[in-house]
């Protein structure tokens, strides 16, 4: 038996797949953003265009500002490129339902 557990098994909650605009703030700067996925937990976003000394780390505070929904805080739990995951410091179970229902 592997030690190694594939990440997707982990999941007890599937990610909502979207292709929805947003927008993070990170460090005070508000950055366009197309929201990915979605759980109550967390989000996958893609920034395409990253300000100069704005590209986010991880472990970094961040907001995902979803319009019509409102703003959700986070931290910064991965960087791959041009996409970054947020997990969101509360659950919003019913938010990632309204969000997923409209999209």
């Amino acid at each position: 038996m592997s030690a190694a557990i594939d990440f997707d098994e982990k999941r007890e909650f599937d990610r909502i797949p979207l292709m929805m605009e947003a927008a993070v703030k990170i460090r005070g700067e508000s950055i366009p953003c197309t929201l990915l996925n979605i759980v109550a937990f967390g989000a996958k976003v893609r920034i395409v265009a990253f300000p100069s000394n704005s590209r986010a780390r991880e472990g970094e505070d961040i907001a995902l500002c979803i319009p019509k929904f409102g703003e959700f805080d986070g931290i910064v739990t991965w960087v791959d490129d041009e996409f970054l995951g947020i997990r969101f410091d509360e659950n919003h179970k019913a938010i990632s339902a309204l969000v997923t229902a409209s999209a």
